[in-house]
């Protein structure tokens, strides 16, 4: 869903590392750009899943990381944390971490709870519906994208779509 987000980074000159789960989808999108190294694995296996990451990073030319793009389905707290403490290994860190929320989340809650160190500036998109006449629907993977390249390039928490009236949501 954030395909075109990461082409994005990748475009603007970042060198991206993508993880997920399915390995034809991650080759797929490293084909589409030499800036992006992929790495299969399922942050559900946390340990495996840093490991994984801390592993991959020392064995590029410039390892450590200053922008993350995290959309955790789940209890995001303990994956960011220990994604926050291996970027912050490495001294005098400043990091964005961009974090990617559904519709139901509470910014404000999830803020407060998700306390990130002084070298982290952090922002959330939050993804919401979209209302077309009589019919609601979720938000497409082009309108996530879009959204969420608007809050890196700004540097801004987002609402893509909306939120209101919930009622009325898919």
């Amino acid at each position: 869903m954030l395909r075109a987000a990461t082409l994005w980074l990748a475009a603007q000159g970042y060198e991206v590392m993508a993880t997920g789960r399915n390995a034809s989808r991650l080759d797929n999108l490293r084909a589409q750009s030499k800036s992006i190294t992929t790495l299969p694995c399922d942050y559900g296996q946390l340990e495996e899943f840093i490991s994984s990451i801390r592993q991959s990073s020392s064995e590029q030319s410039q390892p450590g990381f200053d922008l993350v793009l995290a959309w955790i389905h789940g209890d995001d707290e303990p994956i960011l944390k220990r994604i926050a403490e291996l970027i912050e290994e490495k001294p005098d860190t400043q990091w964005k971490l961009f974090h990617v929320l559904g519709s139901s989340g509470n910014v404000d809650a999830i803020r407060k709870k998700i306390q990130m160190s002084p070298r982290c500036n952090y922002f959330q998109i939050q993804l919401g519906f979209k209302l077309e006449g009589n019919f609601s629907r979720w938000l497409s993977n082009e309108e996530i994208s879009a959204g969420t390249i608007a809050s890196m390039r700004e540097e801004k928490n987002v609402l893509v779509g909306q939120l209101e009236p919930w009622e009325d949501r898919p």
